[in-house]
């Protein structure tokens, strides 16, 4: 007893109290966390759901993307698939097209074959027709040109009068062509029509005349078509001027009007190329300058020309120093006498209705207005102030004077 007594500890009763409120305290604690766990395994497990969730929703749409891939692959093959289709049927026409135009080709070949060789006798007496040599639409080489053209075509009856002129028509070049394009079709309707009219063009016995004709016939005026006019009228100057470009220059001048030829200046040994060209050039800024002659005038048959203003000095001879008239001198009595009045009413030639038509018509000379004469001029007597001015060539100063009247 004594010995427990003596190993026993003394607690005070503040001390026990102390240490029950600490250790509700730490009971307390002790339940928050425990809490505060709960919660928390709460939410790890929604976390963990919705995390399950989000994997089975990846799963799903994993799946579905396969499936539209796998859909779009489909799609790319098929569409390859189609344009690998096309492609070989383009290449399929294109082909079936090449062997059409090549029986095309093979087939006119043939017709033309026997148009041109009806049976086989006439195909091994000819043989294939020669190609007609380009014509540029020179006149000296013209007639033996046209004469080996009609030559080929007596040689080959079988050509149609059609297959003449294509053939005419192919070997035309350079000035020839420009020629035939500007041709009316009433020259062009058969080959007989159109050797006519390559004779009286560029050859034949009365080449030059028809050239003359030709020339004559044309006349270049602001309605004309440049283009018509020089086409057609070249060759001709060609055939008769030869290579004298002044004498060229100077017929187709001639054709041109006076309203166009008057802007064109002459130059000293121009080339007809070269005015043709300023021709060429400045006819359509000429055709948008106003004409000097009315269409209203009175045409000539006769052609204009140019006349150049004449200068000549006035003599001016004194009564006393003319010398005597064959015919006899004239007395001044002859003459009939100046009438010095004024003209009015009472003295006048005119009947009273002339008159009085023009007094109303006309304009006075001192007031300038219109209804009556200068001499019954309301404003008559009013004065006014003239002057009157001189040069001094002396110091070239000009030096003005006052009237007196003023």
């Amino acid at each position: 007893m004594n010995n427990m007594g003596d190993n026993s500890v003394q607690i005070s009763t503040d001390q026990i109290n102390d240490a029950e409120q600490t250790f509700a305290t730490i009971v307390t604690e002790l339940q928050q966390h425990k809490d505060q766990l709960s919660s928390a395994e709460n939410q790890y497990n929604k976390i963990l759901s919705i995390n399950e969730n989000l994997k089975k929703q990846s799963k799903i749409i994993n799946v579905k993307y396969n499936e539209v891939l796998e859909q779009l692959e489909a799609e790319r093959r098929a569409k390859t698939d189609i344009y690998m289709q096309y492609q070989e049927e383009k290449l399929q026409i294109v082909t079936r097209e090449k062997d059409l135009a090549i029986h095309e080709a093979e087939f006119y070949r043939l017709q033309a074959e026997r148009n041109l060789s009806p049976n086989a006798t006439t195909k091994s007496a000819h043989g294939k027709v020669p190609k007609i040599p380009e014509f540029q639409g020179a006149t000296v080489g013209f007639p033996r040109w046209i004469s080996w053209v009609s030559d080929l075509f007596d040689n080959y009856p079988q050509l149609t009068d059609f297959n003449k002129r294509i053939m005419v028509v192919d070997s035309l070049k350079g000035e020839a062509r420009s020629w035939y394009n500007a041709e009316p079709d009433t020259s062009t309707t058969s080959w007989i029509a159109l050797k006519d009219a390559l004779l009286k063009q560029y050859g034949g016995t009365n080449s030059i005349s028809n050239a003359l004709n030709t020339i004559s016939s044309m006349k270049l005026t602001i309605r004309s078509d440049f283009n018509t006019f020089i086409q057609r009228i070249r060759p001709a100057i060609q055939l008769v001027a030869k290579e004298d470009s002044t004498l060229a220059i100077a017929i187709i001048r001639q054709q041109i009007d006076t309203d166009i030829r008057r802007y064109l200046p002459e130059v000293q040994n121009e080339s007809f190329a070269s005015f043709e060209q300023l021709l060429r050039l400045q006819f359509p800024e000429l055709q948008t300058k106003p004409s000097t002659v009315s269409n209203t005038q009175h045409t000539s048959p006769y052609t204009p020309i140019d006349l150049d203003t004449i200068v000549a000095p006035i003599r001016r001879f004194n009564n006393t120093n003319q010398p005597a008239s064959p015919f006899g001198s004239r007395s001044q009595t002859q003459f009939r006498p100046r009438n010095m009045q004024p003209h009015n009413s009472r003295n006048t030639t005119m009947t009273k209705q002339q008159f009085d038509e023009y007094v109303k018509n006309c304009i006075c000379f001192n007031c300038g207005k219109k209804g009556h004469l200068k001499t019954t001029c309301p404003n008559l007597n009013r004065q006014y102030r003239n002057f009157n001015a001189f040069e001094n060539t002396e110091d070239d100063t000009a030096v003005q004077s006052e009237n007196p009247q003023a």
